[in-house]
C-alpha cells in the first residue's frame, strides 16, 4: 500500500496516520512528525512514499520534522535512492526543525549505517538539526524540546516512544 491515506487502525488509534507499509518497511506521520521505520533497503516505491508523506505533512504544517528509524540491519540505499533521499532534504531544508535517526542494533553494519547518514546530513551545512541514537527514549528527550522550540505544539518525549514503537512492532509484524 502507498499514498498518503491511513491504512491501519492500531497506529491511528495512537493518532498517526499510517500511509506505507511494505515489506516491513512502515511510513506515517504524528502531527507535524514523519516517521519512517525502514526495514529494508530504500526502493524506488519506498523513497516514492517518504516524498509522498513529505509532502502531506508540509502541505498542512509551516514546519515539520523528519524521525527515521532504520531496523533489522536493512541493507544500504543504492546510490540513485541516496540521490533522491538527498534531493527531498533539499526541497525541504527550510521547513525541516530537525531529522533524528535511530539505529536498531549494532557491529559493522550500524557504523556503516551511521557513516552514510553522516555523509548525507552532517557533510553539507543545513538549517535543521540531526542527531544519531541506538535508544528511543534517548532520541524523544533529545527530539520532543527540539522540534517544539521550533514548530509549537505540545505532545510529549514519552508520546513520540509511544508511536515509534507502535510503528516498529508493525514493521515488524507484532500486530
Amino acid at each position: 500500500m502507498g499514498g498518503a491515506e491511513p491504512v491501519h487502525s492500531v497506529a491511528e488509534s495512537l493518532g498517526c496516520t499510517l500511509t506505507y507499509m511494505n515489506s516491513g518497511d512502515v511510513f506515517g506521520y504524528y502531527e507535524n512528525v514523519v516517521i519512517c521505520v525502514w526495514a529494508e533497503r530504500a526502493s524506488p516505491e519506498s523513497v516514492q512514499a517518504l516524498a509522498e508523506v513529505s509532502a502531506a505533512v508540509a502541505a498542512r504544517h509551516r514546519w515539520l520534522s523528519s524521525l527515521h528509524v532504520v531496523t533489522n540491519m536493512a541493507a544500504l540505499p543504492a546510490a540513485a535512492e541516496r540521490r533522491e533521499m538527498e534531493r527531498l532534504v533539499k526541497d525541504y531544508e527550510k521547513r525541516v526543525v530537525c531529522i533524528p535517526l535511530l539505529i536498531e542494533g549494532g557491529g559493522f553494519w550500524a557504523s556503516a549505517m551511521r557513516s552514510l547518514y553522516t555523509s548525507m546530513h552532517f557533510v553539507r551545512a543545513s538549517t535543521y538539526k540531526t542527531q544519531v541514537f541506538t535508544d528511543c527514549h534517548a532520541l524523544a528527550q533529545w527530539f520532543q524540546p527540539v522540534h517544539f522550540r521550533a514548530s509549537g505544539g505540545a505532545f510529549s518525549a514519552e508520546k513520540i516512544c509511544e508511536v515509534v514503537s507502535e510503528l516498529v512492532a508493525l514493521s515488524e509484524g507484532r500486530r
